[in-house]
């Protein structure tokens, strides 16, 4: 799921509370996605390092491989 199809589902699920003020809505709205932004950004990062550790292991093994030929 794509960070703003989770953002309109949380949208609307939050817009069925009703008796909640605007205001709060908005807040609530807001620490939630701040929330969900951190956890994309640490699972990308998560990514880029573990793609980062591949890449020098791979090039690693080359230079391994070109040394003993």
């Amino acid at each position: 799921m794509h960070f703003s199809e989770l953002e309109n589902v949380i949208l609307t699920q939050l817009r069925e509370y009703k008796w909640i003020p605007i205001d709060e809505l908005q807040e609530v709205h807001q620490r939630v996605c701040t929330i969900i932004r951190k956890k994309f950004a640490a699972k990308a990062k998560k990514t880029r390092d573990a793609n980062k550790r591949k890449l020098a292991k791979q090039k690693e093994k080359e230079k391994q491989g070109n040394l003993f030929e």
